[in-house]
């Protein structure tokens, strides 16, 4: 009889909820992706290759946004 008073009672103070924590938080950042090269050979149908040098255009503070503020 005294066991499973003792296993209720543990599930009782298992079950209480963790204190809840707020964190708000900001960052933010750049676009900071560097040029890429592509190379490969165009389908039998076409031939040819290719082999290009392709830059990335750093908009950092234009949509979608590199910077906020979150809460957890």
């Amino acid at each position: 009889m005294k066991l499973p008073a003792v296993l209720i009672g543990a599930a009782l103070c298992a079950a209480s909820p963790a204190a809840a924590e707020f964190e708000l938080s900001a960052y933010s950042g750049w676009q900071t992706a560097p040029h890429s090269r592509i190379s490969g050979d165009y389908p039998d149908d076409i031939g040819g290759s290719y082999d290009s040098l392709i830059g990335w255009d750093g908009k950092s503070f234009q949509m979608p946004p590199y910077y906020g503020i979150r809460g957890t």
